[in-house]
C-alpha cells in the first residue's frame, strides 16, 4: 500500500468522527438552526432542522424535511425569502439578515430574526443555506408595550401629553380637509388638593381613575381623552358640525363627573366636580400652544365664576390675553431700562395733624405713555413671577430716597413699602432688604413692610421665616387692607405686627350709620389691643378725618392728605408743613 493510500485510510475514521461531532453540535445547539437547499431539485426546501428549530415551530426535527417551505411560512413569504437570499448565493454578500414570519404547527405566527449564509462545496459551488433563527416575539411585545407606555398615562391609561400633541396636529390637518370644527377642553378637578390631603393620595389616585373612565364613556368616539398629570384632563373633539355643538358635549361631561364616586375596594364615597375651559377650533392654522393656553384661561375663568361649570374662550378673554401680553412686555422693558420708580403718598399723624411718613407706590415712567399706575401692571407682575424684582426695586429706591431726604433736611423719617407673598418665598429677598438698609444707614424702625393677608395666612415655612427675620432685624412689619378677610383675625398673634391698615372700604362708610362707625372703632381698638398702630386708608374728607381722630386712630392717608407724588413734589409739601 502506498503512503498516500495509508494516509487516506487513517483519515477516513477521523473525518467520519468530525462529521458526527458536527451533526451532534448542529442537532443539540440551543439556537434554532436549519439547512435550506439550493440545488435545482431542492431549492427553498428544508434539508435538515435541529431540535431547537423544530421546537420553536411545534414539530419533531424529522418532520421538517418533509414539509414544503410554504407550510412553514405565511403566504408569499417563502418566495420573498429566496429573493432575499440571492445576494449571498451569487456572492455579492457573505450573509443576510431579516425579520422572518414562521407559521407554527398550531397556526399562530412565530416572529424570528433570521441570519443566513451559504455553505460552499469542494469546488466552491453553493451547497445549501445555513440559517440561525432567534425568536423575537417577546421582544416585539416588550417594544410594543414600551411604545404604548411612552404615549399613555401610567395611572389612568389615557393618552399623555405626547400622544395628545400628535393627535392635535392630525386633527388640525383633518379640520382643514373636512371643513369641520373641533374643540380643546381643559378639565381641572375642583379642590383636588384638599381631597388628597384629607382622604389620602391613594383615594385621590382612585378618584382620578374613576373620572378618567367617565370622561371616556361620555366622550364622542372620535375624541382623544388625555391626562396631562396631576388633576388635569384634556378632551380633544373632532368633526363638530357647528361650534355651538361644544355646549352639549361640555354639559354631558359635567353631568357625568358631578355624580358621587364609589371608590372600588374601599367602600369610600367621594363627591367631586371639575371646572372646564373650552377653546373652539374654527381654523386649521391655529397653533396647538395657543389652543392649550386659551383652554387653560377659560378653565380659570370657570373656577373664578364658582367652579363646577365650563367657560368658553371668547373675544373678552382674547382681549385680556393681548392686554396681559402688552403689560408684561411693558414691565420687562421698565425693569430692563430702569423705568420703574416710586411715587410717595403722605401719611398723617392724626393726633398731631402733621405729615410724618410716606408710602412708596410703584410707577412706570414710560417716555411715550407717561406715568403708568400699578393697576396696569401689578397683576401681571404676580402672574409672571416678576413681582419679587418689582418689590426689590421699590425697597432699594424707597430706602435710598429716605436717606436723601434725611441728608437734605426733609422732615420725613419713615417709609412704607408693600411686599408680595411671592417675594417672601424668595430666599434672597430679606438679605436684599437688609443690604440696602445697611448701605444707606437706614435703621429698622425707619422702614415699614406692609404684608397682605395672604402672607399672614401662608403655611409656607419660607414665608414664615422671611416675616420673622424682617421683624427680627427691627423693621416694622404690618398688615395691609386689614379686615377684608375674616381669617386674618385668628393669626394676629402669629407675628409681632407693628401696625394694621384699615381697608379703605370701611373708611368710605364712615358717617353712613352708627353700625359702620362702630366697625371702624372696633378695628382701631383691635389694633391697639395688639399694641399696633391703627392706620386708616382712603381718607377723602375732613369729616372722615375728624371721626377717626375722635376714635383714636393713629395714622391716616388718602386723597385728602395728598396723592402719591414724585419725591421732589412731596418734599415741597412737607417743607410747607401743612396741618390738618
Amino acid at each position: 500500500m502506498t503512503s498516500a493510500g495509508a494516509t487516506s485510510e487513517r483519515a477516513a475514521p477521523d473525518l467520519a468522527a468530525s462529521e458526527a461531532h458536527l451533526r451532534l453540535a448542529f442537532d443539540s445547539a440551543p439556537i434554532a438552526m436549519s439547512l435550506i437547499g439550493l440545488s435545482p431539485d431542492t431549492v427553498g426546501s428544508y434539508l435538515r432542522a435541529n431540535t431547537a428549530f423544530a421546537r420553536m415551530l411545534g414539530y419533531h426535527p424529522d418532520e421538517i424535511p418533509s414539509l414544503d417551505a410554504d407550510e412553514l411560512s405565511l403566504p408569499g413569504d417563502a418566495e420573498r425569502d429566496l429573493v432575499r437570499f440571492e445576494s449571498i448565493v451569487n456572492g455579492t454578500a457573505t450573509s443576510v439578515e431579516f425579520e422572518k414570519r414562521y407559521r407554527h404547527k398550531d397556526g399562530h405566527i412565530v416572529l424570528a430574526w433570521l441570519t443566513s449564509s451559504v455553505a460552499l462545496g469542494p469546488t466552491g459551488a453553493p451547497l445549501c443555506l445555513i440559517s440561525h433563527a432567534v425568536e423575537i416575539m417577546d421582544r416585539r411585545r416588550e417594544q410594543s408595550e414600551l411604545q404604548r407606555l411612552a404615549v399613555t398615562d401610567a395611572l389612568t391609561g389615557l393618552a399623555n401629553a405626547t400622544l395628545l400633541r400628535d393627535r392635535l396636529d392630525q386633527a388640525l390637518a383633518r379640520l382643514h380637509r373636512d371643513q369641520s370644527y373641533g374643540a380643546l377642553m381643559h378639565l381641572d378637578v375642583d379642590r383636588f388638593t384638599a381631597i388628597n390631603s384629607s382622604r389620602g393620595s391613594h383615594l385621590g389616585d382612585a378618584l382620578l381613575v374613576e373620572m378618567a373612565g367617565r370622561i371616556e364613556a361620555v366622550s364622542r368616539a372620535d375624541s382623544t381623552v388625555a391626562r396631562l398629570g396631576g388633576d388635569e384632563f384634556v378632551v380633544l373633539i373632532e368633526g363638530l358640525a357647528s361650534p355651538d355643538d361644544v355646549h352639549g358635549v361640555a354639559t354631558r361631561l359635567l353631568d357625568a363627573l358631578r355624580r358621587p364616586y364609589l371608590i372600588p375596594g374601599t367602600g369610600e364615597a367621594l363627591v367631586a366636580t371639575v371646572s372646564m375651559g373650552v377653546a373652539v377650533i374654527t381654523r386649521a392654522d391655529r397653533s396647538p400652544v395657543d389652543l392649550h393656553h386659551e383652554a387653560d384661561l377659560a378653565m380659570h375663568r370657570a373656577k373664578d365664576a364658582g367652579r363646577d361649570q365650563y367657560a368658553l374662550f371668547d373675544d373678552a378673554l382674547r382681549a385680556r390675553v393681548i392686554a396681559r401680553t402688552g403689560a408684561e412686555l411693558l414691565l420687562r422693558r421698565a425693569l430692563a431700562e430702569d423705568l420703574l420708580l416710586p411715587h410717595f403718598q403722605p401719611i398723617l399723624d392724626v393726633a398731631a395733624g402733621r405729615l410724618v411718613s410716606v408710602e412708596a407706590l410703584a410707577r412706570i415712567h414710560d417716555p411715550l405713555r407717561g406715568v403708568i399706575t400699578p393697576d396696569q401692571f401689578l397683576e401681571v407682575a404676580e402672574e409672571s413671577g416678576l413681582i419679587a424684582e418689582v418689590d426689590g426695586r421699590m425697597i432699594d429706591r424707597a430706602i435710598a430716597q429716605l436717606a436723601r431726604w434725611r441728608r437734605d433736611g426733609v422732615a420725613l423719617r419713615r417709609v412704607s413699602v408693600t411686599v408680595s407673598t411671592r417675594s417672601l418665598t424668595d430666599p434672597g429677598f430679606v438679605e436684599r432688604v437688609e443690604k440696602a438698609a445697611r448701605w444707606y444707614d437706614v435703621g429698622g424702625a425707619e422702614l415699614r413692610i406692609e404684608l397682605s393677608e395672604h402672607s399672614v395666612l401662608s403655611t409656607s415655612p419660607t414665608v414664615h421665616a422671611s416675616i420673622s427675620r424682617l421683624a427680627g432685624l427691627g423693621f416694622h412689619v404690618g398688615l395691609d387692607n386689614f379686615a377684608t378677610g375674616y381669617s386674618a383675625l385668628a393669626h394676629l398673634q402669629r407675628y409681632p405686627l407693628a401696625f394694621l391698615k384699615v381697608d379703605r372700604s370701611f373708611i368710605a362708610r364712615l358717617g353712613n350709620s352708627r353700625r359702620d362707625d362702630a366697625v371702624v372703632a372696633a378695628l382701631i381698638d383691635l389694633a391697639h389691643a395688639h399694641e399696633a398702630l391703627a392706620v386708616a386708608q382712603g381718607v377723602e374728607t375732613v369729616d372722615q378725618l375728624e371721626t377717626l381722630r375722635a376714635m383714636g386712630c393713629d395714622r391716616a392717608q388718602g386723597d385728602l392728605l395728598g396723592p402719591a407724588l414724585p419725591p421732589g413734589e412731596l418734599a415741597a409739601i412737607v417743607a410747607a408743613d401743612p396741618r390738618w
